[in-house]
């Protein structure tokens, strides 16, 4: 186990950093509080009680219900004195309709507090409930750009993946399925007040969730240390994280009850969200938004066959970065960039994920239309080496 303590306040660092595309300076921001290690999920009542009376409780279908989890935290809270409200059936890829619907029932029934339990789309779900509660606009008007000033109430996120990285940022992705897009909603007053990280909860998930989200969380780290806008905090935080996760998440893979591994993968995900939420992702993460958004293809399984092709685009911009990279993954070759794109290669093929973008049902003519969506991503302008559309169509036909 590596537990990171049990309290971080809330913190605003402006560091120096030239190298940022935008501005000189970066602001770090984290959750108020992080909880973290194995058992942890006990304490949700207490801190819920701390923060309010009443909590609407975002999640999933059914699988929290299947494996314990909901009638836990049902458990905790109402032990603690706080009410229960629970809004269920939150699907993959949720679209704002979802975020409005939570918060409007939140609002009809008073809740002063939002608990998300779940993966990324029930905490993205949750944290844009919470964030929207005293303002009547939908959700909508953030994703386009316009910040609601007023804070919210008190959202507390519990992961039960480790990969979205949801319960460490300030955005909610949230699908339009009217437009065909799959964009970040953000504000400064969405972060969490408290994010409970229990391992003990990823023990029920499926190899098959393990790998893409594992995945997703690999390339947060590797995206983030490579970032245009990284820092030196992000820079060590993301580092161990990819060194973390690439050992942990084959032994998760093949054994979900290594306890162990799950904590390593549990710890790898959230130093990956600490610091890609603070520098920005890259190429990866402008493509597979438009992917999910025009054919429904898992982020983390997305974000696994690209990465290699991006890692090899970048290799010239960013050869240093990738050779810390490669000496924290054991290779030792120098420059590290191909060995450290066989490496993805070959640790997606472990956790037995695709590796060609028609292995999950893309044809070759919806290229066009998935580099025209990247184009104007804000994960693009991060990406440490200036791509055109014509650079980013050559790279999914590499990958396709």
């Amino acid at each position: 186990m590596h537990p990171i303590g049990d309290r971080i306040r809330s913190v605003s660092v402006t560091l120096g950093n030239a190298r940022a595309p935008d501005q000189a300076t970066r602001t770090f921001m984290v959750p108020r509080k992080i909880v973290s290690g194995t058992g942890s999920l006990g304490l949700l009542g207490t801190e819920a009680a701390s923060l309010g009376t009443r909590a609407l409780l975002v999640t999933g279908r059914n699988a929290l219900r299947r494996a314990g989890a909901l009638q836990q935290a049902v458990g905790f809270l109402r032990t603690a004195g706080v009410d229960v409200v629970q809004h269920s059936g939150v699907t993959p890829d949720p679209g704002v309709e979802q975020a409005d619907e939570a918060r409007d029932l939140a609002r009809a029934r008073n809740c002063d507090l939002v608990v998300g339990l779940g993966g990324g789309s029930a905490l993205d779900v949750a944290k844009a409930a919470a964030g929207m509660m005293h303002h009547d606009a939908s959700v909508g008007v953030v994703q386009r750009g316009e910040e609601q000033g007023r804070p919210g109430v008190p959202f507390i996120a519990v992961p039960t993946t480790a990969g979205t990285g949801s319960e460490m940022t300030r955005n909610a992705v949230l699908t339009d399925a009217e437009k065909q897009i799959k964009a970040s909603a953000r504000s400064d007053h969405w972060i969490a007040a408290v994010a409970i990280v229990d391992p003990a909860l990823l023990v029920t998930l499926t190899p098959s969730l393990t790998a893409s989200s594992g995945m997703d969380a690999f390339t947060h780290a590797t995206e983030s240390l490579l970032s245009s806008g990284a820092t030196p905090v992000t820079e060590a935080l993301a580092l161990r994280s990819a060194q973390l996760l690439a050992a942990a998440l084959p032994v998760a893979y093949r054994n979900g009850k290594d306890r162990d591994a799950r904590s390593d993968c549990a710890i790898g995900s959230l130093t990956a969200a600490l610091a890609f939420a603070n520098s920005g992702l890259g190429a990866v993460h402008g493509f597979v938004h438009p992917i999910g958004a025009l054919h429904h293809v898992s982020h983390g399984v997305a974000c696994s066959i690209l990465l290699p092709h991006v890692l090899r685009f970048n290799a010239d911009a960013v050869k240093d970065k990738l050779d810390q990279l490669g000496a924290a993954l054991g290779i030792t070759a120098r420059p590290a960039g191909d060995q450290v794109a066989a490496r993805v290669r070959r640790m997606a093929r472990e956790v037995g994920l695709p590796q060609r973008l028609r292995d999950v049902g893309i044809t070759e003519e919806s290229l066009e239309r998935i580099a025209d969506g990247t184009v104007g991503s804000s994960s693009l302008k991060y990406n440490p080496r200036k791509a055109s559309r014509d650079d980013l169509l050559a790279i999914l036909r590499e990958a396709f």
